[in-house]
């Protein structure tokens, strides 16, 4: 939830910044958009959707899931899922 929470889009360049994880430059802030979609409300919305529907369709593919620790560093994490799909 705190990754969403905290995002923000800069309208003009499009870029996506978070406030704690990749803070913008200080010169854009007041330019910069919390979307609907980032809200609290939403994201807790769309987790429990996810977590209603997910134990339905995992024994189905148990076979190819893979654990990864989405927590870490982006580069840490495309390791992880890029060592997951050698193995599959």
């Amino acid at each position: 939830v705190e990754r969403g929470c905290g995002r923000r889009l800069d309208p003009e360049t499009g870029d996506i910044y978070h406030l704690k994880f990749k803070p913008p430059p200080a010169e854009i802030m007041d330019r910069l958009v919390h979307r609907s979609d980032d809200q609290e409300e939403a994201i807790r919305v769309r987790l429990g959707n996810y977590h209603s529907q997910i134990d339905g369709i995992l024994p189905f593919f148990k076979e190819v899931v893979v654990k990864i620790d989405g927590t870490s560093k982006p580069d840490e994490v495309f390791g992880l899922v890029s060592k997951g799909l050698e193995g599959l």
